[in-house]
């Protein structure tokens, strides 16, 4: 009895950890792999890759061509992506969080072609550059 109410917990608690991630987190925002990244950025003239990690971060290891508003610092930078309010714009963070948190924040600042890029920078396949 103690076993199957410890699980009933456990369950319950996971569910409400999922709730609350997707509504901190934005349930909509449209994840995309590698293969779909790479696609945009190299068919679409305007698209662009925003990274939305730290200064420090992205001058550790970025992915060539990437554009860097952490993401503590987007809502102050907004003008800087207003060429790019009717284009894509795939947001890259270090796991797929903040750039979820970012996505977030573009759609409700009317940037409707943004898009997540699932897994962060661990999942980047693309060439890479550092300094």
């Amino acid at each position: 009895m103690e076993l199957a109410l410890t699980i009933v917990i456990t369950a319950f608690a996971a569910l409400a950890l999922w709730l609350a991630a997707r509504y901190v987190f934005g349930g909509d925002a449209e994840d995309i792999s590698y293969d779909q990244a790479a696609r945009i950025l190299a068919e679409e003239k305007r698209a662009l890759l925003l990274d939305v990690r730290t200064a420090r971060e992205h001058q550790t290891r970025r992915p060539v061509g990437a554009h860097n508003i952490p993401l503590q610092e987007l809502k102050q930078r907004l003008t800087e992506l207003e060429p790019y309010r009717q284009y894509s714009i795939v947001v890259i963070c270090a796991s797929g969080m903040r750039s979820r948190m970012a996505v977030q924040t573009l759609r409700k600042q009317g940037f409707s072609g943004v898009k997540n890029f699932r897994g962060g920078i661990t999942n980047w396949q693309g060439e890479l550059e550092s300094g």
